[in-house]
This record gives C-alpha cells, structure tokens and sequence, in this order.
C-alpha cells in the first residue's frame, strides 16, 4: 500500500511560463507541515504515502498560507489498478468560501498520472493578458512544460477536450469552462471525454483559471491493473484482486446501481419519507425513459454512470431500456440523481428533461450544480420565476458569459442571497432537504466542502447487526435510526474517517458501501484489499487525513465547522461528536473491546407481540431495481401480525433470496417513510415499501 517517498511534480507556473521551453520534472517528497497536522494518530509519512487527500492536504499545508495552490494527487489504490480506482484527487482553497475545497474527478486522469507522478502540485500564476488559454502539458516522462492557445479561451469544457485532442491525440484533460474564465466563483472542472466527470464544490474550476490555466494535460498511457512494473514493490501485488473483483460483481446493492444509476436513490429517498414521492416518481421515470449509454470507472464491473437523450432531439442510440447500450453521433447528457434533483422540484420544475437541460447548461458554462440550483432558488423565488424554465436558461447563459443578471449566480446562493437582499435558507445540502440528523451534522463538520456523509445511509439499511460489526463501536438504542440524534455523532465520526481513508487511497466509495452493507467483506477484509493492515489501521488513515484538512483550515483562518453552532435538533449529536473526537478512536476501540454494546432497538418501536387475530394480507412494494426483479407488489397473506423477520423467513425461496444474504436483510424496509426492525410488527393492510440503495451521486 506504501511507497517510502511520493513523487511529485512541483510547477510554478509564473517561472515556467517565463522560461519558454524549459520543463519541470517529478522529484521525492519527504516534507510536510512542521510536527504534521496537530492531533493526528497517523502520521504524514504514512499520509503522504498513501497519497490522495492525504498526500494533497500535506502538501497545501507545506505553502505559504497567502500563496495560491492547488493540487492533483492519485492515491495507492490508484496506482495499483484496483478496480473502481480511478479517481484523482483535486484540493486547493475555496474562492467561495475559503476554506478546503476537494473533489474526486474521473475519467483516465488519475490513472495516466499515477504512471509518472503521485502529486501534482501547482504554484505561482501563469500570465493571463486576454483571457484564460494557459495549458500545463505533462509528457509520458512526467516533465511538464507551459503552453498557450488562444483558441481555448471562451470554450465549453467538452469543446476544449475536442481542441486539446486534436493538438496532443490520445491525452486527459482537466478542464474549466467560460464561467471560470469569468471569475466565477462557482466554476466547475471537468475530467473524462464525452462523459465528463465534473467537480466543483467551493469553486475549484474557479481556482484553477486564477492560476492561468484553461486545462491541465495528461499524455502517456494509463497504469495497468494490479498495478505492475515499478509502480509498487512486486509483493503488494497480491492474487486477491481477483476476489475484489469478484465481490464488486456479486453485491446485491451495486447490482441495484448499475441497473438504474444513482437514479435509483429517488424511489428509495421516497420510501423513507425523505423527498416527495411524485416528484421522485416523476424524476425517476424520466431518467429511464430518456437513458442512453453507462459508463463507469476503470475496472468496475457494475458501471453507475449513465448518459442521457434530450427530449426533442433525434434519437442518437437504441431504445432506451435497462441497460443502454453504446450510442452512435453526438454524445448524450452525463447526470446523476443528486445533480439533477437539485436543478428540479426545489425549483419548481417537474419534468426531468427541463432539469436535465438546466443540468447540461451547468455543464456546458462550467458551473457546479447544486451551489447553481441553490442559487437559482434564490434569484428565480426573487424574480417570481420559479418554474420557469426558460428564464432559469437564459440566466445561466448571463453567469458564463459574465453579465446580466445571472452573473449573480457566480457568487453561490449566499452570495446570489446577498446582492438580492433576501434571505437565504437553512438548507445545508443545497437543494437535498430531508436528510436525517447524521447527514446534516455531516455536512455541518465536514472539513473538506464535501459531503463525509454521501454513502452513509448503508449503514443504515445494513441493520442494527452489521452497524455495530461495522463500527465496533457502543452505540445507544435508536442508533439506526435517522431522525434519532441517539448515537450520530460517533457514526459520523467513524463514518468521516471511513470515506476521506477512500478518498485518500482513491478506491470508490460507494463501491465500498455496497461491499461492506452486503456482507461481501467486513472492514479488516476491505482494509486488507486497499492494502492496511486491518479496518482500524484505516480508520486510522482516516483520521489522519481530517486533522489534516483540520489543519490547512486553522493556517487559512477559517474555522472549524465543527465549533459553528448548531440548530437545535443538531445541538446534541454535536455535542456528542466533538466528545466522541476527543476521546479518539484508540482509546474507543480499547473499551469497546472490553464491554458488551447493548442492541440498538429498531428505529420503529417494536408493537405488543400479541395483536388482533384476523385474516388479511399486506403489501411489499419493490422499489426501483427490486421491481423488475420481484415486481411492482408482493401479497403476503397475514392471519395476524407478524414481525419483519417472520415476513422474510415466510416469503418463497426466489423472493427471499433478493431480499436476504447470508442471513441479513438486503433490502430497507419502509413503512409511511419509517424504517422496520427485524422485530417490527406487520400488520394486515399494511404497505411496505422495499429498497436496495447507496446513497450519493
């Protein structure tokens, strides 16, 4: 999993650009912040090996707090070629907030990177006379040299890939659009070819241009899988790869996410009482009907990413279906649920494809989605244009080109919030209201601007059983449940450390929560394939990595969004949090290990065992994938009520065997948005809704 010293590649763009043909080229880092990131119980050596968000944040913390900077950095899951890795890990500081702004991009970036450097670490402005056309170009050697082409500046982010093909070949690009151009304090980045991974919360597309760059280029060819050559030392390439590989492929709830993308998050947001279930409905039927190509990262054998035709346009694949199949003529619209949710019902829209166009607006000016969608809700609820489709187009056009009022939008909702003199909402998803206790104290701790909490609801399908396996932590009765505080700000806390461990190796983390709610591997055997010797040496990882980001946010002089205050409904699960994180994990683990956690009750309370006899029957509602497997409604005859387990254990063979795996609940249980214990009481006439789901995306 280690290398003794990460390579990177040092530019200063202004010496670069200064010294015409001259070249910087990848050397081995030993530094990091003075003592490392105060508080951390791993340390930057082992950080910085591991690479990704680690390496990225020592290397920030290592520049002069006043200096701008941004780094690229691939982690050791990366380098490896394990399947589902190939996300690169993109970190500077924010232009709209000024704190962490980090993101995963992908496309071949990172796996084209990792041939040659671990890091890329970008100093200094290149000139910038008439417009953005800066390009850093990294040859198959690692050596990066400064060019300029004027014909890049004002390009979309999918036009300026065609332009740095045609001039460089087989190349990957990291690219910005016009609003960053523009000062755009929104801007996005784009990775990837025809389907465009984009990344942009906290402005990162606008941290690039203010560098001088309008694309960062890649050339050479992509690490092979399990790694090889001299990318790591040949006994880290170990034969259980293949069984990797093979977990991908067999997890029941990564199945459910290649079947219907991440638009399978809209029947099962719905199911819990999360978001309204027309709308979700609405959303989710359009996605389908207008699903072109899927497409996935390197080696992920259940691909989630989907592309989409435009209503009105002239079909340019097959007929939609369950598995779009590749197309032929002008690429189809990349999107995902949450990008898409966003740009819809909060703002008044309730057709997918009038969403879907806002969404391929964002992407073709460069803007992040969600911060556009938050900020619209603003300017349009202002304008007296909510549900007005046209105007919100017309808008976006104005934010990249700079003018008009839609140049508002580049300052964020709070900034949009602002200049209106409105106020704004307590909305701390932005555009995704209903989320439960931990997701919101999620966002509200969260170190790096990015959701910690994006996958964390698998562990709450997963069951009372596996949370406690999982974490191994002492949790309270109403643990799993997400409206309870009861135990959230501990879940948090592992759950944090879990993902930014992810993001530090650049493994998938929604890979990862399929994997772990299905039963497929535990910790210790996920720990054991990213190369750690078990799941509290990744954790470990983990909270290395947040102190880390911690870190960088007291050199910048923000502060931690752990010690804002809170709404009342978050006041104790943040309390608890902050408890919890001083304690450190060590120390819980310790005592954990010599106490007997007690059994979480199941979120709904368990009814009185004996209820009132009578022939009847209630309904099982398959939600999403489950449908076409099951489908739209299962009968299940009751006498008098039974418990949730009951129900299972009665259920025929072939329908048992889609809902339970190795002796747990596969599917979340929903009854009027609430969630079933096993213990839980089903009654005659009841509904239940059935949900096989990761969050995120």
């Amino acid at each position: 999993m280690l290398l003794s010293s990460p390579r990177v590649l040092f530019v200063d763009l202004a010496r670069l650009a200064a010294a015409g043909g001259a070249s910087a080229e990848p050397m081995p880092w030993d530094g990091g912040p003075d003592g490392g990131p105060e508080g951390t119980i791993a340390e930057p050596a082992e950080l910085a090996s591991i690479g990704g968000a680690g390496l990225a944040a020592l290397l920030l913390a290592a520049e002069p707090a006043d200096a701008p900077a941004l780094c690229i950095a691939v982690g050791s899951a990366v380098r490896r070629g394990l399947p589902t890795a190939a996300r690169a890990t993109v970190a500077g500081r924010s232009p709209l907030h000024g704190g962490l702004a980090e993101g995963q991009v992908g496309g071949s970036l990172g796996r084209r990177l990792a041939r040659t450097c671990d890091a890329l670490l970008l100093r200094g402005r290149a000139p910038t006379d008439v417009g953005v056309d800066g390009l850093l170009v990294i040859d198959e050697r690692g050596a990066a040299r400064f060019e300029r082409d004027p014909a890049l500046r004002g390009l979309a982010p999918d036009a300026a890939h065609a332009r740095l093909r045609e001039r460089f070949g087989d190349v990957a690009t990291l690219r910005v659009g016009p609003a960053a151009e523009r000062g755009a304090r929104t801007a996005s980045l784009a990775s990837g070819d025809a389907h465009a991974s984009f990344t942009g919360r906290g402005g990162l597309g606008a941290a690039l241009a203010a560098l001088g760059l309008k694309a960062v280029v890649v050339r050479g060819a992509e690490v092979s899988a399990a790694g090889g050559e001299d990318l790591v030392e040949p006994s880290a390439v170990e034969p259980g790869l293949a069984d990797l590989a093979r977990a991908l492929a067999q997890s029941p709830r990564l199945q459910a996410r290649a079947a219907d993308g991440t638009f399978e998050l809209a029947p099962a947001r719905a199911a819990r009482g999360e978001i309204d279930a027309d709308a979700a409905e609405r959303i989710y039927a359009g996605a389908r009907g207008a699903a072109r190509e899927r497409v996935g990262c390197a080696g992920c054998p259940t691909p989630c990413g989907w592309s989409f035709d435009r209503a009105g346009s002239a079909p340019s694949g097959p007929s939609p279906g369950p598995s779009p199949g590749p197309g032929a003529g002008a690429p189809g619209v990349p999107a995902r649920f949450g990008k898409v949710w966003a740009l819809g019902p909060p703002l008044g829209l309730a057709g997918f494809d009038d969403a879907l166009a806002l969404a391929q607006a964002c992407d073709r000016v460069g803007v992040d989605a969600k911060e556009t969608g938050a900020a619209l809700r603003v300017l349009a609820g202002a304008r007296g244009a909510l549900g007005d489709v046209e105007r919100m187009l017309r808008w976006i056009d104005e934010l990249g080109a700079g003018d008009g009022e839609g140049a508002l939008l580049g300052d964020g909702r709070d900034g949009a919030a602002r200049a209106l003199g409105v106020a704004g909402d307590d909305d701390d998803l932005r555009g995704e209201p209903g989320r439960g206790v931990a997701a919101r104290l999620g966002a509200r701790v969260a170190a790096s601007g990015a959701d910690p909490m994006r996958t964390f609801p698998f562990l709450l399908e997963a069951g009372p059983g596996r949370l406690l396996a999982l974490t191994g932590l002492d949790l309270p009765p109403g643990a799993e449940d997400p409206n309870d505080p009861a135990g959230k700000g501990r879940i948090v806390w592992w759950h944090e450390r879990l993902v930014a461990a992810l993001d530090a190796t650049g493994f998938c983390a929604f890979s990862a929560a399929g994997l772990l709610a299905d039963g497929e591997l535990d910790l210790d055997g996920l720990a054991r394939a990213l190369g750690a010797e078990d799941g509290a040496a990744l954790i470990r990882v983990g909270d290395g990595v947040v102190a880390a980001r911690r870190a960088l946010a007291e050199r910048w002089g923000v502060p931690s969004s752990a010690e804002t205050s809170a709404p009342p409904e978050l006041v104790e699960a943040l309390a608890e949090y902050r408890a919890f994180d001083a304690a450190r994990y060590a120390a819980e683990r310790r005592r954990a290990r010599t106490s007997t956690p007690p059994t979480p009750a199941s979120s709904a309370r368990v009814d009185e065992q004996r209820g009132t006899p009578g022939a009847g029957s209630a309904r099982l509602r398959p939600k999403g994938a489950l449908s076409r497997a099951l489908g739209p409604e299962i009968e299940v005859a009751l006498a008098r009520p039974r418990t949730w387990r009951d129900v299972l254990d009665g259920l025929p063979d072939a329908q048992r065997a889609a809902l339970v795996r190795r002796g747990q609940p596969i599917a979340g249980a929903y009854r009027d948005g609430r969630r079933l214990g096993l213990e839980t009481l089903v009654r005659p006439g009841d509904v239940v809704d059935l949900v096989v789901a990761i969050a995120g995306g």
